[in-house]
């Protein structure tokens, strides 16, 4: 692999986690509001 691959999927894999981070805290978000709504531990 050339340098600016290389650079290219480091970038993706960033932006990836990144993603992947958000829509994990924003359903753990979901989650808690569902359960502090129905009163379940």
């Amino acid at each position: 692999m050339d340098k600016k691959n290389v650079q290219f999927w480091k970038t993706q894999g960033f932006y990836q986690t990144r993603i992947f981070q958000k829509v994990n805290l924003h359903q753990n978000a979901l989650i808690f509001k569902k359960t502090e709504k129905n009163g379940l531990p």
